[in-house]
């Protein structure tokens, strides 16, 4: 499998949470892979030709989209590289994939890379170190899975993955859904959701300092799997990751809710 370093934004440039800045957190020994584009070359595409051309290849690059692009199937984006969507852009019935084509249903597929990624997502196949950060995912059946299968494990034990700034609303399921990884939750808002965090297959979790309004099941897990939290509906078994390898400043609870508001989606001009 090829391995690729990209940081991808999907349909917006977002910031994290605590700074208004992306903020690098990719890898749990903060490996400075994860460069995107950065000083590459800048490509606008309005059209789903130009983006597919545009974002092949390995070459350092930086492709902005304009407008909405219409089409089927996804578009494979090569290493170091960054997409951004300009205010009011989108993609519509295309799918963004890194590394292998997966299923068309799914935003954006990641297998076994490191990324800085915003916006919905599939991450399966052994990710290591992941970051996902100030998305607006909504209105949808199953929002995120985390490791595909449950018997994936060989691989995708060694996944690891951070979400924090995210807008989760009206989802039936998978918000996310975590097979074998290991996994922090932290400063998210959650909202209008049948399921919140389920942790799956020996996964381990650690949910805290969110915010959850109408949420059916907010935290639990399969029997052989546990998260550690102290908020939401909280039926999940006891969890064993209780402190994550990296520093990070943790919202109040009160603040949580205006701050995902102000910085998930796309709210970034370019």
């Amino acid at each position: 499998m090829k391995w690729l370093y990209s940081s991808i934004f999907s349909l917006a440039a977002v910031s994290l949470v605590q700074a208004n800045a992306v903020v690098k957190r990719a890898t749990v020994n903060d490996v400075a892979y994860c460069c995107g584009g950065s000083g590459g070359t800048t490509t606008t595409v309005t059209t789903l030709d130009a983006l597919t051309s545009a974002v092949a290849g390995d070459t350092k690059k930086i492709v902005l989209i304009s407008g909405t692009i219409t089409g089927t199937g996804a578009v494979l984006i090569g290493s170091n590289t960054s997409v951004i969507g300009k205010t009011g852009s989108s993609l519509v019935g295309v799918g963004l994939r890194i590394s292998k084509v997966l299923a068309p249903a799914d935003a954006i597929g990641v297998q076994a890379v490191f990324a800085n990624m915003d916006h919905d997502k599939d991450i399966t196949h052994g990710v290591f170190g992941i970051t996902v950060s100030n998305s607006y995912l909504h209105d949808h059946w199953k929002g995120m899975l985390i490791g595909h299968s449950a018997n994936n494990g060989a691989e995708d034990v060694a996944m690891r993955f951070t979400m924090v700034g995210n807008y989760l609303k009206t989802i039936n399921s998978r918000t996310p859904s975590v097979r074998f990884a290991t996994g922090h939750i932290f400063n998210n808002y959650f909202v209008d959701l049948g399921e919140g965090v389920r942790a799956r297959s020996e996964s381990q979790v650690l949910v805290e300092g969110n915010v959850w309004s109408e949420v059916i099941k907010a935290i639990f897990s399969d029997t052989d799997a546990g998260a550690m939290a102290s908020e939401g509906s909280n039926l999940a078994d006891a969890g064993t990751f209780t402190t994550p390898p990296y520093t990070y400043t943790k919202l109040a609870t009160a603040s949580v809710q205006a701050s995902v508001l102000a910085t998930a989606g796309q709210t970034l001009a370019f």
